[in-house]
Protein backbone atom coordinates (compact mmCIF):
# COMPACT_ATOMS: atom_id res chain seq x y z
CA UNK A 1 0.00 0.00 0.00
CA UNK A 2 1.56 3.52 -0.98
CA UNK A 3 1.39 5.78 1.92
CA UNK A 4 0.75 9.51 1.22
CA UNK A 5 0.97 13.04 2.14
CA UNK A 6 4.61 11.33 4.57
CA UNK A 7 6.04 14.30 6.59
CA UNK A 8 10.39 14.12 6.12
CA UNK A 9 12.81 16.12 7.91
CA UNK A 10 16.28 15.96 7.45
CA UNK A 11 17.93 16.27 10.58
CA UNK A 12 21.33 17.80 10.00
CA UNK A 13 19.64 20.83 7.88
CA UNK A 14 15.73 20.78 9.73
CA UNK A 15 14.49 20.85 6.29
CA UNK A 16 10.72 19.61 6.45
CA UNK A 17 9.03 18.52 3.15
CA UNK A 18 5.80 16.54 2.30
CA UNK A 19 5.38 13.47 0.12
CA UNK A 20 2.59 13.75 -2.38
CA UNK A 21 -0.17 11.32 -2.66
CA UNK A 22 1.79 8.71 -4.03
CA UNK A 23 4.23 9.07 -1.53
CA UNK A 24 7.15 10.77 -3.98
CA UNK A 25 9.25 13.33 -2.45
CA UNK A 26 12.34 15.47 -2.96
CA UNK A 27 14.86 16.69 -0.43
CA UNK A 28 17.89 17.64 -0.83
CA UNK A 29 20.70 15.49 1.38
CA UNK A 30 24.36 14.20 2.05
CA UNK A 31 26.27 10.99 2.78
CA UNK A 32 26.07 11.49 6.42
CA UNK A 33 22.20 13.03 6.57
CA UNK A 34 19.40 11.05 8.43
CA UNK A 35 16.06 11.18 7.73
CA UNK A 36 13.13 11.50 9.91
CA UNK A 37 9.76 10.11 8.24
CA UNK A 38 6.59 10.13 9.60
CA UNK A 39 3.16 9.63 8.57
CA UNK A 40 -0.25 9.00 9.44
CA UNK A 41 -1.25 4.93 10.23
CA UNK A 42 2.09 4.08 9.75
CA UNK A 43 4.93 4.01 12.46
CA UNK A 44 7.81 6.55 12.17
CA UNK A 45 10.97 6.05 11.47
CA UNK A 46 14.86 7.27 10.56
CA UNK A 47 16.43 6.58 7.12
CA UNK A 48 20.27 6.84 7.90
CA UNK A 49 22.12 7.72 4.09
CA UNK A 50 25.38 5.67 4.12
CA UNK A 51 27.81 4.27 1.00
CA UNK A 52 25.77 1.15 0.29
CA UNK A 53 22.30 3.43 -0.03
CA UNK A 54 24.07 6.69 -1.73
CA UNK A 55 25.05 4.16 -4.28
CA UNK A 56 22.31 4.86 -6.42
CA UNK A 57 22.21 9.00 -6.19
CA UNK A 58 18.39 9.75 -7.69
CA UNK A 59 15.74 7.02 -6.21
CA UNK A 60 15.61 5.23 -2.95
CA UNK A 61 12.79 3.07 -2.33
CA UNK A 62 11.84 3.38 1.35
CA UNK A 63 9.31 1.17 3.24
CA UNK A 64 6.73 1.99 6.54
CA UNK A 65 5.28 -0.28 8.37
CA UNK A 66 1.42 -0.28 9.07
CA UNK A 67 0.36 0.93 12.53
CA UNK A 68 -2.84 -0.98 13.70
CA UNK A 69 -4.48 0.74 15.97
CA UNK A 70 -7.33 -1.33 17.83
CA UNK A 71 -10.03 0.46 18.81
CA UNK A 72 -12.27 -0.29 22.10
CA UNK A 73 -15.48 -2.40 21.63
CA UNK A 74 -18.25 0.10 20.76
CA UNK A 75 -21.81 -0.46 22.11
CA UNK A 76 -24.76 0.67 19.64
CA UNK A 77 -28.86 0.87 20.65
CA UNK A 78 -31.34 1.38 18.31
CA UNK A 79 -33.86 3.60 18.70
CA UNK A 80 -37.38 3.05 19.08
CA UNK A 81 -39.07 3.00 16.05
CA UNK A 82 -41.48 6.36 15.56
CA UNK A 83 -44.85 4.91 14.00
CA UNK A 84 -46.31 6.85 10.57
CA UNK A 85 -48.21 9.90 11.90
CA UNK A 86 -51.97 9.83 10.32
CA UNK A 87 -53.72 13.27 9.80
CA UNK A 88 -56.82 12.29 8.37
CA UNK A 89 -58.66 8.60 7.27
CA UNK A 90 -58.38 9.84 3.70
CA UNK A 91 -54.96 10.49 3.46
CA UNK A 92 -55.16 13.94 1.79
CA UNK A 93 -54.13 17.44 2.38
CA UNK A 94 -55.99 19.35 5.09
CA UNK A 95 -58.47 21.39 4.13
CA UNK A 96 -58.17 25.46 3.59
CA UNK A 97 -59.79 28.59 3.58
CA UNK A 98 -59.49 28.26 -0.70
CA UNK A 99 -61.56 24.82 -0.72
CA UNK A 100 -64.40 26.07 1.65
CA UNK A 101 -66.38 22.64 1.14
CA UNK A 102 -63.62 20.60 2.65
CA UNK A 103 -63.65 22.90 5.55
CA UNK A 104 -67.21 22.43 6.06
CA UNK A 105 -66.58 18.49 5.28
CA UNK A 106 -63.95 18.41 7.71
CA UNK A 107 -66.01 20.00 10.56
CA UNK A 108 -69.00 18.18 10.87
CA UNK A 109 -67.29 14.42 8.97
CA UNK A 110 -68.15 11.81 11.95
CA UNK A 111 -65.25 9.11 10.71
CA UNK A 112 -62.65 12.42 10.80
CA UNK A 113 -63.50 13.27 13.78
CA UNK A 114 -63.36 9.51 15.21
CA UNK A 115 -60.07 9.61 13.30
CA UNK A 116 -58.49 12.45 15.18
CA UNK A 117 -59.49 11.11 18.76
CA UNK A 118 -58.06 7.72 17.72
CA UNK A 119 -54.78 9.48 16.78
CA UNK A 120 -54.82 11.74 20.09
CA UNK A 121 -54.80 8.49 21.94
CA UNK A 122 -52.11 6.90 19.49
CA UNK A 123 -50.10 9.36 19.81
CA UNK A 124 -50.06 9.22 23.77
CA UNK A 125 -50.08 5.45 23.60
CA UNK A 126 -46.42 5.90 20.73
CA UNK A 127 -45.21 8.46 23.97
CA UNK A 128 -45.87 6.02 26.95
CA UNK A 129 -44.15 3.38 24.90
CA UNK A 130 -41.40 5.73 24.42
CA UNK A 131 -41.30 6.56 27.94
CA UNK A 132 -40.99 2.81 29.02
CA UNK A 133 -38.12 2.31 27.01
CA UNK A 134 -36.28 6.04 27.82
CA UNK A 135 -36.92 4.61 31.17
CA UNK A 136 -35.76 1.20 31.09
CA UNK A 137 -31.71 2.03 30.29
CA UNK A 138 -29.31 1.22 32.79
CA UNK A 139 -28.68 4.35 33.91
CA UNK A 140 -32.40 4.84 35.12
CA UNK A 141 -32.08 1.35 36.67
CA UNK A 142 -29.27 2.78 38.89
CA UNK A 143 -30.96 5.94 39.51
CA UNK A 144 -34.06 4.63 40.75
CA UNK A 145 -33.21 0.36 41.24
CA UNK A 146 -37.20 0.11 39.73
CA UNK A 147 -38.67 -2.02 37.78
CA UNK A 148 -42.23 -3.71 36.91
CA UNK A 149 -45.28 -1.62 37.95
CA UNK A 150 -43.09 0.70 40.38
CA UNK A 151 -41.51 1.58 37.23
CA UNK A 152 -44.71 2.19 35.22
CA UNK A 153 -45.80 3.90 38.49
CA UNK A 154 -42.70 6.25 38.73
CA UNK A 155 -42.98 7.31 35.22
CA UNK A 156 -46.98 8.17 35.68
CA UNK A 157 -45.25 10.58 38.68
CA UNK A 158 -42.77 12.15 36.90
CA UNK A 159 -45.54 13.63 34.02
CA UNK A 160 -42.96 14.71 31.85
CA UNK A 161 -44.31 17.11 29.40
CA UNK A 162 -44.19 15.63 25.65
CA UNK A 163 -41.40 17.64 23.96
CA UNK A 164 -39.36 17.59 27.35
CA UNK A 165 -39.60 13.55 27.75
CA UNK A 166 -38.97 13.06 23.62
CA UNK A 167 -36.41 16.12 23.36
CA UNK A 168 -34.20 16.26 26.47
CA UNK A 169 -30.54 15.13 26.03
CA UNK A 170 -29.41 12.26 28.23
CA UNK A 171 -27.71 13.72 30.97
CA UNK A 172 -30.80 16.56 31.19
CA UNK A 173 -33.16 13.90 31.06
CA UNK A 174 -31.28 11.27 34.06
CA UNK A 175 -30.89 15.00 36.34
CA UNK A 176 -34.80 15.38 35.93
CA UNK A 177 -35.46 11.76 36.52
CA UNK A 178 -32.98 11.70 39.76
CA UNK A 179 -34.84 14.98 40.99
CA UNK A 180 -38.35 13.37 40.37
CA UNK A 181 -37.45 10.19 42.81
CA UNK A 182 -36.11 11.78 45.59
CA UNK A 183 -39.95 13.49 45.37
CA UNK A 184 -41.20 10.19 44.56
CA UNK A 185 -39.44 8.92 47.56
CA UNK A 186 -40.63 11.66 49.95
CA UNK A 187 -44.05 11.14 49.24
CA UNK A 188 -43.90 7.28 48.90
CA UNK A 189 -42.57 7.52 52.65
CA UNK A 190 -45.20 9.80 53.97
CA UNK A 191 -47.83 7.65 52.79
Amino acid sequence: MEASFITIQNARTKKIVTSDNKGYFEIRVRLTDTLYLAAMSYYSMLFFLNDSVYSYPKIFKIYLNPKYIKLKEVEIIASMPVRKKYDNPYNQAPATLANPISLIYERFDKKLKAYKRVSKLVAKDNYWEYLQWRFSNNNVYKITHLEGEKLDDFIRFCDFEESFGRNAKDYDFLIEVKKKFDEYQKIKINH
